[in-house]
């Protein structure tokens, strides 16, 4: 209810691959996070469902519970099988009046992504199987960004926050990139 599907399914309008929706997996590898590819659709309220609708290429929907189930593909979307390359993570952090994004430090970042990893499945692991999932959160944010989203939380501001969301996307990339060619160049110590 915080507005995931909503802001995923607006950028989707926008052109932007969807890669998952709900559930995201992750793998990682040496120097990167891959994002693997869920299902094909966005499960959206009703009302955001109306308003997107309005905006941008009609949807076929079934209704599932209290939500539209919306596929994706059939009707212009862009949908990637292909594992990405994780640059960032945002986290709808709180409502306010205007939308901004701020860094997430380190600690705090590593306690919401273990709070969004099995939330209530997740103390009742196994101790190494947690230690594991620890380690493995370490090693993402290790690699990637931790970004919070601020925001009215209000269908009529949603093209600014897919704006500022595209902003910050590009200066996420552009910096990862820099670091990489940064390690790249750099004389081994």
């Amino acid at each position: 209810g915080g507005g995931k599907s909503t802001t995923a399914a607006a950028l989707a309008a926008r052109g932007h691959t969807v890669v998952s929706d709900d559930v995201l997996v992750l793998r990682i590898e040496r120097d990167s996070v891959m994002v693997q590819p869920g299902f094909p659709w966005l499960r959206l309220c009703n009302d955001s469902f109306n308003v997107l609708t309005e905006h941008g290429p009609h949807l076929v929907t079934k209704l599932q519970g209290e939500k539209q189930f919306a596929p994706l593909p059939q009707r212009g979307y862009r949908f990637t099988l292909d594992p990405l390359p994780l640059v960032a993570l945002y986290t709808m952090n709180s409502i306010t009046e205007r939308e901004s994004i701020t860094a997430i430090p380190g600690s705090v970042a590593l306690v919401g992504l273990l709070g969004h990893t099995y939330p209530s499945l997740f103390y009742r692991l196994h101790k190494s199987h947690r230690a594991n999932e620890l380690t493995q959160a370490k090693h993402v944010l290790q690699k990637v960004a931790a970004r919070g989203i601020n925001y009215p939380r209000r269908l009529d501001r949603l093209t600014e926050l897919c704006e500022l969301l595209e902003r910050d996307m590009r200066e996420q990339i552009l910096s990862r990139s820099q670091q990489r060619h940064n390690a790249f160049t750099s004389p081994a110590t």
